[in-house]
């Protein structure tokens, strides 16, 4: 049997091009902020189980973690941070339909860190020693996400 988008002709689009091309579907608004993608961890957090969720904001950095390892769930199916990050993974959790918050983030964000296991992991931009001294100050036995930027507006 034929593959029924090369028959209709119907383009396949990557799945970050499709959340970019929709974001009122993804952030209920066009054109999403920093808050938007903070409130969105906050939330997975929560769902999660986390009861001591911790945010902050320094300059134009957010942060947002926990001492429980949320993302431990996540990578039992992605099995790095890197294929956390980049790919859209279910969060059933959430609803049938609903996609990890990671996924998100990483499209939103310009620059993007991982405080784990007393480590950082840079997923994407860049960074400086004031962000590492924010994630040991505030989530040294934690888990957190770092992030500045936002990608919709320099993509503009």
């Amino acid at each position: 049997m034929q593959n029924p988008l090369i028959k209709t002709g119907i383009e396949c689009v990557p799945a970050v091009e499709w959340v970019k091309m929709r974001t009122e579907m993804y952030w209920g608004t066009l054109q999403p902020k920093a808050s938007d993608a903070l409130q969105g961890m906050v939330e997975q957090l929560a769902v999660l189980g986390c009861d001591d969720i911790k945010t902050l904001i320094a300059g134009d950095w957010y942060y947002v973690g926990s001492r429980h390892d949320w993302l431990k769930s996540g990578l039992d199916k992605a099995q790095t941070l890197e294929n956390l990050f980049g790919r859209g993974y279910g969060f059933p959790e959430a609803g049938e339909t609903a996609l990890r918050t990671e996924f998100f983030l990483s499209i939103f964000a310009e620059n993007l860190l991982v405080w784990r296991n007393q480590r950082l992991a840079n997923i994407k931009g860049e960074y400086a020693v004031e962000q590492r001294r924010q994630l040991e100050a505030n989530f040294y036995d934690g888990v957190a996400v770092a992030f500045n930027g936002n990608a919709y507006e320099t993509n503009a």
